[in-house]
């Protein structure tokens, strides 16, 4: 064998040695305290004694490499002396009752497995049947036993705790790291631990002092002893059998778990005096009897209930938020969503129903693409989510389709948190919005000519716009500072410059600095010394604001004043054609009525017959007669056109009163028809008179009604030809109104000119050889309105025209003297 055969067999040996005494070692500090003479310390000593012997062994090994040309029999010798004291330890470990795995590597089976625990026939031997938990642990000892083998190996997570192989016996098992390898031990519950025997007097005192009820009992359920908060208790046992109080399902599972070692915990509730009390109820097996324990919940109950109630209150709360709430749990799964977080998101009842993590919400909300779009979505979400977890989120989003969300997170006292969402779309529109309106508003208010200034409740100016400093000629360079908000006090002081009047600016300050109920509009006009006449407003605003305005009445001072003097010069006028008119008229009617009558004397029958007898010139005669005829026809015109001069001059100055009686529709129309027949007839025109239904008789002034119906028969007539003809009717309307129409089939009148038919001296002949003034029309519209009617017009060119008159069933002016105080 060579040398470098020796020292690997050697170092094998070595590494054997390190695992198996530092875990002496270990064992030894971990066990209870025992006596001198109780194998662990006995253990422990020797595991002592065995790694000073390894230390020089170790040292002795490594003079042994560095005499590499000492002889292999000294070798040899190091090596027979190290698998004996290996064996030594092995020995000695083997005098402790346990199980024994270690692992070089984690996972796996154990590289070494030693059971010497004789106590328990069902912990296999071997590691593959060894490391299967389940098939000799009850479920939930292999299940721990399994996660902190998991925590050992990964973390080194030692630990310590008491399982139970399927049969009921109960081990400790412990987890033991190194830094090259992993350890479990297992070891029988001390007799001690499993069962407190009933004559133990500490025992008994130790439940004799708790405040709850507490009872010894074997396992017939006959009471062997009781503590005081028992026997204040009357339900706490019944009598002297301590089952009495528990079901027969219940009692049988308690008896299984006394005879399994296991302690065995159920609620009841129980009558005591006149109320029910629940009761939280421990039986622990203490070895050929049961320790029994009552723990009393009705109060916890009752703030259980309490709680519920409010959580169920809450709850009821968040259901009609329009702010959306989410809670998840502590492993991160969604708990609650009030309706307005599922609608916000749109999330059916489906998708939440297996209450999903947070992450597969935000996978599922980013489908939707509902969130923000993030161009690393998985870095943003991990985030997100470590932020509102730890409660630190507080932002905005601004999502797609132009949505505005408040994200806050709140952390819970499970470990969970919750988050609220809060939509602030319509805020921001409304902020959106304000925003523009206040900016429209600012440049509307400076772009204002009048000058308008604000002041706030402390009497200082808050606004102003341009105008106002370009009105009371204040600029930069002035010592008065706008932009400082100055008093009203020192405004005035600046008005009284170009304006002093102490009781305007008085005025102008109480509506400023005013409270409550006295602040009212203060209104008044000033005339500075420039000559600027200034209208100046004061309104109280809300918030004790008031809004005061100036504006500029200068121009429309002047143009006022040359508008009355205008009107006033017009009304002079209008005077003084009237009277020149009513004079002239009068002036001419005389003569005019001089040459008519001398006409008249000169065509008469005696005279011309005379004139005959002595004279011989027939023709000249004849030429006398005939000129005769045209002057009395003239005249006759002229003195009609006099007349309807004085008849709108004496309308246009109230000089005309109606004489209001009742009138027969068809007699004021036969009349008007009846001096017009003649006309008619010579002119080849024929004139027809119609009453349509009886219409009955209406209060109004007969002589100008028939003056009315004359002018339009008359101005139907000239406008018409030989072989047409001219109608006059009459109706009531549904108003009972009285309506005479007048018509003829002449030319018709051209749309521009119908708005200047009852202008005065219009005239518009149309084809036609009809002469006139101009005034026949004006004075039946003045006529009709005299009387509190109307009048309207149609036409159409080369198809007639119709006149329609509308009298009221009581005239204008009868009304009025109806309605005069008796």
């Amino acid at each position: 064998m060579s040398i470098c055969d020796n020292f690997k067999r050697t170092g094998s040996a070595i590494t054997r040695l390190s695992v198996l005494l530092p875990v002496s070692l270990l064992l030894g500090a971990s066990a209870p305290s025992l006596s001198l003479g109780h194998p662990t310390v006995i253990t422990a000593v020797i595991a002592a004694i065995l790694f000073v012997l390894l230390f020089f062994a170790g040292l002795f090994t490594w003079r042994g490499h560095n005499r590499l040309t000492g002889a292999d029999s000294d070798l040899l010798l190091q090596q027979s002396r190290q698998a004996q004291r290996l064996a030594v330890v092995e020995t000695v470990i083997g005098q402790d009752a346990l199980v024994m795995a270690v692992w070089d590597e984690p996972g796996g089976l154990p590289q070494y497995l030693r059971n010497t625990l004789t106590m328990s026939e069902t912990i296999p031997s071997r590691a593959g049947p060894f490391m299967m938990f389940d098939t000799w642990l009850d479920g939930p000892s292999a299940e721990k036993l399994t996660a902190h083998l998991a925590q050992l190996w990964k973390r080194g997570a030692t630990f310590s705790e008491t399982v139970t192989t399927s049969k009921g016996e109960r081990l400790n098992a412990q987890g033991l790291y190194t830094s090259h390898n992993a350890i479990l031990v297992l070891r029988a519950v001390p007799v001690a631990e499993r069962a407190l025997p009933s004559s133990d007097e500490a025992a008994k005192k130790l439940l004799a002092d708790l405040p709850h009820p507490a009872w010894i009992q074997d396992v017939s359920g006959a009471i062997v002893w009781r503590n005081a908060a028992s026997a204040a208790a009357p339900p706490f046992p019944s009598g002297t059998d301590g089952w009495a109080n528990i079901g027969p399902e219940q009692r049988a599972a308690a008896q299984e778990a006394w005879r399994a070692g296991k302690p065995w915990h159920q609620r009841i509730v129980l009558e005591g005096g006149s109320s029910k009390r629940g009761y939280d109820i421990s039986l622990l097996p203490m070895g050929g009897s049961v320790a029994a324990l009552a723990f009393d919940i009705s109060d916890f109950e009752t703030v259980r209930g309490e709680m519920s109630a409010l959580l169920s209150a809450q709850q009821n709360a968040f259901k009609h938020l329009r702010t959306g709430i989410a809670v998840f749990g502590a492993d991160q799964r969604l708990r609650y969503a009030n309706p307005a977080w599922r609608e916000l998101w749109d999330i059916n009842d489906a998708f939440i129903a297996d209450n999903p993590e947070d992450e597969a919400i935000l996978d599922h909300l980013r489908a939707l693409r509902l969130l923000p779009d993030e161009r690393d979505f998985n870095g943003w979400k991990k985030r997100y989510l470590t932020r509102s977890r730890e409660g630190a989120v507080d932002e905005t989003w601004y999502l797609p389709q132009g949505r505005v969300l408040r994200v806050a997170s709140l952390p819970t006292r499970d470990g969970g948190y919750t988050i609220i969402n809060e939509n602030l779309s319509e805020l921001e529109e409304l902020r959106r919005r304000y925003a523009t309106h206040e900016r429209v508003q600012r440049q509307t208010f400076e772009a204002l000519t009048d000058a308008v200034i604000v002041f706030g409740s402390d009497g200082r100016l808050q606004l102003f716009n341009p105008a106002f400093a370009s009105m009371w000629r204040v600029d930069e360079a002035d010592t008065l500072d706008l932009e400082k908000h100055p008093h009203i006090d020192e405004l005035i002081a600046w008005f009284a410059v170009l304006h002093d009047d102490p009781p305007v600016w008085s005025g102008l300050k109480n509506g400023v600095i005013a409270m409550g109920e006295d602040r009212s509009v203060f209104t008044t006009s000033l005339s500075r010394r420039d000559g600027v006449v200034i209208d100046v407003s004061s309104r109280p605003l809300p918030g004790g604001a008031t809004l005061v305005t100036f504006v500029d009445q200068t121009a429309a001072v002047r143009v006022k004043t040359a508008l009355e003097e205008r009107n006033k010069a017009l009304v002079d006028a209008d005077q003084l054609k009237n009277d020149f008119i009513q004079h002239v008229s009068y002036e001419l009617r005389s003569p005019l009525n001089s040459i008519i009558g001398f006409t008249e004397m000169l065509a008469d029958p005696v005279l011309m017959a005379k004139a005959r007898d002595t004279t011989h010139d027939a023709s000249a005669l004849s030429r006398q007669s005939e000129y005769i005829g045209y002057i009395s026809s003239q005249s006759h015109t002229l003195l009609a056109i006099i007349d309807d001069i004085l008849t709108l001059a004496s309308i246009d100055a109230g000089a005309i009163a109606l004489d209001i009686t009742r009138v027969e529709p068809l007699e004021v129309m036969a009349s008007a028809a009846g001096a017009l027949r003649q006309r008619c007839a010579e002119a080849g025109i024929s004139l027809s008179v119609e009453v349509n239904g009886d219409i009955g008789a209406f209060n109004a002034d007969a002589q100008r009604v028939r003056q009315v119906l004359y002018n339009l028969l008359s101005n139907a007539i000239g406008f018409s030809t030989r072989g047409q003809s001219v109608s006059l009717t009459a109706s009531r309307s549904q108003a009972q109104d009285i309506i005479f129409e007048v018509g003829d089939d002449g030319p018709g009148i051209a749309p521009e000119d119908q708005a200047h038919v009852f202008d005065r001296f219009s005239t518009k002949a149309n084809g036609t050889d009809h002469r006139g003034a101009g005034l026949g029309l004006s004075i039946v519209k003045s006529f009709v309105e005299l009387h509190g009617g109307h009048i309207t017009l149609q036409s159409q060119i080369g198809q007639g025209t119709r006149v329609r008159c509308t009298f009221p069933e009581r005239a204008l002016e009868q009304h009025r003297l109806d309605q005069r105080p008796q």
